[in-house]
């Protein structure tokens, strides 16, 4: 996912941000109302760590545009 917003800006970003929160929450409430409840396993496992990673993921996207964000404001203050 990071590989493809390399180039992108952080309009771009943000919107793809906003386009698949939808799905991410759609995402955890299938791994809280099927996984969450079993005992240890493999797919429990794999479920939840799915999940996080996406988090992780999202993170790292909302970052960036934050850091590109400020970076445009700092260079508009500065005059560089």
């Amino acid at each position: 996912m990071s590989q493809e917003f390399l180039g992108s800006s952080e309009n771009d970003r943000m919107l793809f941000l906003d386009k698949i929160r939808t799905t991410q929450y759609f995402l955890f409430s299938l791994v809280y109302k099927y996984f969450y409840s079993l005992e240890e396993s493999p797919e429990k496992s794999d479920a939840i760590h799915t999940a996080l990673d996406l988090v992780l993921k999202r993170k790292a996207i909302s970052n960036a545009a934050d850091a590109a964000f400020n970076a445009a404001m700092n260079r508009d203050i500065s005059g560089k």
